[in-house]
This record gives C-alpha cells, structure tokens and sequence, in this order.
C-alpha cells in the first residue's frame, strides 16, 4: 500500500512537472486542476522501475551486488557449485562479509548448501535459481505494463482532436 501510495505521488509530480504545457480545466466546484496523460505514466514508470526493483528486492543492494557477481563468476568458470573460500578470494571479500552474504543467501531460499563440512575444505554451496533476479525485473514490468494496459482501457477517447 505504501509503494503504491508513493507511486501514485510520484505520477503527481511528473504531471506537475508539465503543467505549463497543459491546460487548466475546472471541477464541478471551481477548483483547478491539471490532466495526468498517459505520457505522464509511462515517463513515471520508466524512471521508477529500479526504485521498485530495489523496494521488492528481499536481499539488500549490498547482498544484491555480491549475489549478481557471485552469479556471473560461476558462468565464466562453468560451475554451478562453489565453495566459500573460493569465491572469497576470486571476489575479493572479507570472511565477515562473505559468511553474512551466504548466510542471508541460504536463510532466503536463493543457495543452498549441498555437502561438505565447516572443518575441511567447508561447506559446498548451490544457486537454486539463477534466473530468480530476471524474474523479478520481468515481474515489476509486467505489473507496470498491465497498470497502464488498464488505465488506457479506461481512458475516454476525445473524438474532437485530430489522430
């Protein structure tokens, strides 16, 4: 409810952005005001997409940021299992920040342990799915879409303007 609050705001100020380039009208009592178009809408969608990306996003930009290079790694190396000091020492990382990625990566269902043990070589990981960050752009743009799908559906067509 909130991200839809803070949508519809943000729709606001892009009309509001274009009101010397629109008409005035008046409501029923007086009072002015200025048309969303559905150019406003679809400039609003285009800028918030990765704001919205980023607000549906279980895993923080920090965890995000390692998860989408942990993901790119393995496919330049053709792996789909990895072990934690390897991926520390090719990304870079200090073992504090590498045991809270991977943990936060388990806790949310994203990879999951599949052998070893903490005393030898450790524990030897998996991604579920590699895709899942795809989908959940797809998903965003398809909301956004269908949003404004509906809204044209809806819109009364002015016959007295010129196609």
């Amino acid at each position: 409810m909130r991200t839809n609050d803070h949508y519809l705001q943000f729709i606001e100020a892009v009309t509001f952005i274009h009101q010397h380039q629109r008409p005035i009208k008046k409501d029923a009592n007086g009072n002015k005001y200025i048309e969303t178009t559905l150019e406003d809408i679809k400039a609003a969608n285009y800028l918030l997409k990765e704001v919205l990306l980023n607000k549906s996003d279980e895993l923080n930009g920090a965890c995000r940021n390692f998860f989408e290079r942990l993901k790119n790694h393995l496919k330049e190396e053709k792996k789909t299992i990895f072990y934690a000091a390897e991926i520390r020492k090719e990304l870079r990382l200090s073992p504090q920040s590498l045991r809270r990625y991977l943990h936060d990566l388990v806790a949310y269902g994203l990879v999951k342990i599949t052998g070893g043990n903490r005393y030898k070589k450790g524990f030897e990981y998996e991604i579920i799915n590699v895709n899942e960050y795809r989908e959940l752009q797809q998903g965003i743009k398809t909301a956004l879409d269908i949003a404004l799908e509906k809204i044209k559906e809806r819109e009364p067509v002015n016959h007295s303007e010129p196609f």
